[in-house]
């Protein structure tokens, strides 16, 4: 089920995002399980282009989870799964489709040079294996991050601790379309530094961007480390507050040239205990404006997706950290204003929200977890362009406050290192099943209509 509720935007900011939406959108929702006490996670969705969805993440226990590539059509249907994994722990964290092809990054434990090393698994649209590549010196290493630049390289992010200058290092990896690297930096300083996301800007550079506990004002501020088409640094400033903020997405704003860098923060000048966070930045990333977004509970971003009239951030909501988690959809228009707001799960339940996407029929998916089935299931839910999902809704106000925005921004001096990662192939082999799973179907409706339905039914 949805409810709706109400948030306030602490500042006026800029013009942001929006979409017409289409005469009929589909709405549905699924929640994929598998042997009882075995946890099915999504990490990240795209839409792909026969108009489906292809989502990553990972199965299992822990000490024994398997990485997960799933594709679904345009009606959440499963079309086929794969599993990923050896004797250890592997993990999707990324995915993008590139040339009829899909390219999975996450980690593993099972291959490589020790600890957990990058993965990278690239296959064909009915998810066979090109190839399977690992990458690492020794200690861990996770992607968190992917982007296609042209037809024949990817850059690749998260961290290291392998290389670098302190514990956890941010690095950017640029490898061609057949696993060979072409170059690889690291980024940070003492302390923790990962990212994972990252976009390209007008002149052709990068920005990448995350976390860092080595640079700021506060335990961790939202990093943005900005390099040439070579990975040379070029600048990094930090973003936030005392409070500990997490970076989550970069994008470009509306207004050509700016971009938006979203996250959550947990400062005490927000609205709950921890609000969404975004901040404004001008080309040459020094901040323009930031502000809160959240009510009286505990929100937290994990997506961040651009309309040409406003925003659509996903994430969960809770009341209190020890409260079960609703997914979460919130939209604003081009003056900041909330223009609407939803949350998705039942009372006892948690549904958390690890990615977002937009989709052709100017709707959203929001994929992560659902532990209505006891263990944890890979959750998806379509809605139409005005949040509403295919299930009855509730409408209620969650209440809120306002409170006044901030942020430090300062310039990093994040040392740059290089990354040679030993690459490491993998067998195609590791595939390890491809039909054991459960689909709950919660509801179909091919049109934008109330289908009335309530708690997905493990029977359908």
């Amino acid at each position: 089920m949805y409810h709706s509720f109400k948030l306030i935007i602490s500042m006026l900011i800029l013009p942001l995002l929006g979409w017409s939406q289409a005469a009929n959108i589909n709405t549905f929702e699924r929640v994929i399980t598998g042997t009882i006490g075995h946890d099915y996670i999504a990490n990240d969705v795209k839409p792909t282009s026969d108009g489906g969805y292809i989502l990553t993440g990972q199965a299992g226990k822990a000490g024994s989870t398997d990485a997960i590539l799933l594709k679904a059509d345009r009606f959440g249907r499963v079309s086929w799964i794969r599993f990923f994994g050896g004797i250890s722990d592997e993990a999707g964290m990324a995915v993008i489709e590139s040339q009829n092809e899909f390219l999975l990054a996450g980690y593993t434990s099972s291959f490589g040079k020790g600890g957990e090393d990058l993965l990278l698994i690239k296959t064909d649209l009915t998810g066979k294996v090109l190839w399977s590549m690992a990458y690492g010196l020794g200690d861990d290493e996770r992607a968190l991050g992917v982007k296609a630049i042209d037809a024949n390289s990817f850059l690749v992010t998260g961290y290291t601790r392998s290389a670098g200058s302190g514990k956890e290092d941010m690095f950017l990896l640029n490898i061609n379309d057949s696993a060979k690297v072409n170059w690889a930096c690291t980024y940070g300083g003492v302390a923790y530094d990962a990212a994972n996301s990252i976009a390209v800007t007008l002149t052709g550079d990068y920005l990448v961007a995350g976390t860092t506990r080595s640079f700021g004002a506060g335990q961790d501020d939202l990093f943005l480390v900005k390099t040439n088409d070579r990975g040379v640094l070029i600048e990094a400033r930090t973003y936030g507050g005392v409070a500990p903020d997490q970076g989550v997405a970069i994008l470009h704003a509306p207004i050509k040239g700016q971009y938006i860098f979203g996250g959550t923060t947990t400062t005490s000048q927000g609205h709950g205990s921890s609000d969404g966070y975004l901040v404004h930045l001008d080309a040459n990333l020094k901040l323009l404006d930031a502000y809160f977004i959240g009510s009286a509970s505990s929100e937290t971003i994990t997506g961040i997706v651009k309309y040409p009239d406003g925003l659509i951030l996903a994430g969960h909501i809770s009341k209190t950290y020890i409260n079960p988690a609703d997914a979460l959809l919130v939209k604003t228009n081009t003056a900041g204003n909330v223009v609407w707001s939803h949350t998705y799960g039942g009372a006892q339940t948690n549904e958390c929200t690890f990615a977002l996407t937009a989709t052709s029929d100017g709707g959203y998916l929001v994929a992560g977890s659902n532990d209505r089935y006891g263990s944890e299931g890979m959750h998806y839910l379509k809605t139409a362009g005005d949040g509403s999902g295919c299930s009855g809704s509730i409408q209620g106000n969650t209440g809120s406050k306002s409170g006044k925005s901030y942020s430090g921004s300062s310039k990093g001096s994040p040392s740059m290192g290089g990354f040679g990662g030993g690459a490491t192939t993998i067998d195609p082999g590791i595939i390890t099943s491809v039909n054991h799973f459960n689909e709950h179907v919660g509801c179909n409706n091919p049109v934008l209509t109330d289908c009335g339905c309530g708690p997905l039914d493990p029977g359908q």
